[in-house]
């Protein structure tokens, strides 16, 4: 089955959009919102103290694409949407509620078709009690 836009109504046609392209002379295309992601990637993440929460952001528009708990020092956030390749997006780590507390760190980097590694080097913030 396939599918035509006319007059604001969406119908239903017999065959495939291959079919009715080579048969009728008509155009297809497949629309996407700018924000649509184009691809899903992996990001690795490297080095991170266990606790601590960390956030992904796309710097393109601010959207928030993973957040969490470090449980491990290293592990991968998978199906990460991807808007534009590359695409720019900002790592934003913060440790404060143990014994041990660090400084927030900020990180950028690159995600592609092959996905990124981003690496952490968290200092102690020694002034905090």
């Amino acid at each position: 089955m396939a599918y035509i836009y006319t007059a604001g109504i969406i119908q239903e046609v017999p065959g495939t959009s291959e079919e009715l392209y080579a048969g009728s002379g008509a155009v297809f295309s497949v629309q996407k919102l700018p924000t649509d992601p184009i691809f899903y990637a992996s990001v690795v993440i490297k080095n991170i103290v266990v606790g601590s929460r960390y956030l992904l952001i796309d710097t393109n528009n601010d959207t928030e694409l993973a957040s969490g708990e470090a449980v491990s020092q290293d592990f991968d956030l998978e199906n990460i949407p991807v808007s534009s390749d590359p695409m720019l997006v900002e790592f934003r780590v913060r440790l404060s509620g143990t014994l041990l507390k660090y400084l927030p760190y900020k990180s950028y980097g690159y995600v592609n078709r092959n996905g990124a590694t981003l690496y952490v080097s968290q200092v102690e913030d020694t002034v905090a009690t």
